[in-house]
């Protein structure tokens, strides 16, 4: 039972995590949220952000991580320096609260960031990327096709252009990359190679994240692509290679 609350809990605070951060990209919530009083739906927000972190704080503590986090949080000075930089930044504002939301957002992500980066390898990381990915392909997917109005931009000149769960069709552009260049890892790691149907899951996440991107018809995806697989092929040539220099 322990070890399914902390399952849980962990599935939870992911969830809070990657849809905090994009929050603002995606149709269902405002771009600009108000922020002059205390029921406006930017301050819901961090209220949310505010219920992650103690959900982190519960995972740190069960996973016995606590003391490594700190540790993580010292030996980045730079980063604490950036961070208070960030909220005295408050203090010149013109809108301060405004200021105040936008940091507050900026210091829970990196928290949670920072939590990712000692709690997960690098293999552990991307499992969890091809989850997400799958998430955001499958709902900008049945978006596109059971509501169109929402999923597509109906705007000249890019009336037609996919836009999925997000704002934008250069927000879903330029995300969607990420995820083909973690499908496309996918594919070429150990434990997939040996399991035909990962495989099979992996090369058809890849071709339906590259039909969204030239669905999109982001420019700026389309940069991003070609240099996601041009990084790609010249990391793999080097792995091929490296040995004979």
């Amino acid at each position: 039972m322990k070890v399914r609350s902390v399952v849980i809990s962990e599935t939870i605070f992911l969830a809070f995590v990657f849809l905090l951060v994009n929050i603002r990209s995606l149709i269902f919530w405002s771009l600009y949220p108000p922020t002059d009083t205390i029921t406006e739906p930017a301050w819901r927000e961090i209220l949310l952000w505010l219920l992650a972190l103690v959900l982190m704080y519960y995972l740190l503590i069960k996973h016995s991580l606590f003391e490594t986090y700190l540790q993580a949080w010292r030996q980045q000075p730079l980063l604490i320096g950036f961070i208070v930089f960030s909220l005295a930044s408050i203090f010149w504002s013109n809108t301060w609260t405004v200021t105040l939301h936008r940091s507050l957002a900026f210091v829970f992500a990196t928290a949670a960031a920072v939590y990712l980066g000692v709690r997960y390898s690098i293999n552990k990381f991307l499992h969890v990327l091809v989850l997400l990915g799958l998430v955001i392909l499958t709902a900008s997917y049945m978006l596109v096709v059971a509501s169109p109005a929402l999923g597509t931009a109906l705007n000249h000149p890019y009336y037609g252009a996919w836009r999925g769960i997000f704002w934008h069709k250069n927000q879903l552009g330029n995300i969607i990359p990420i995820f083909n260049l973690v499908f496309l890892f996918w594919c070429f790691s150990s434990n997939v190679r040996n399991n035909l149907l990962e495989r099979i899951a992996a090369v058809l996440l890849y071709v339906l994240s590259i039909i969204m991107i030239f669905s999109a018809n982001s420019v700026s995806g389309y940069i991003l692509v070609l240099l996601i697989h041009f990084a790609f092929g010249a990391a793999l040539l080097w792995l091929k290679i490296r040995h004979l220099m």
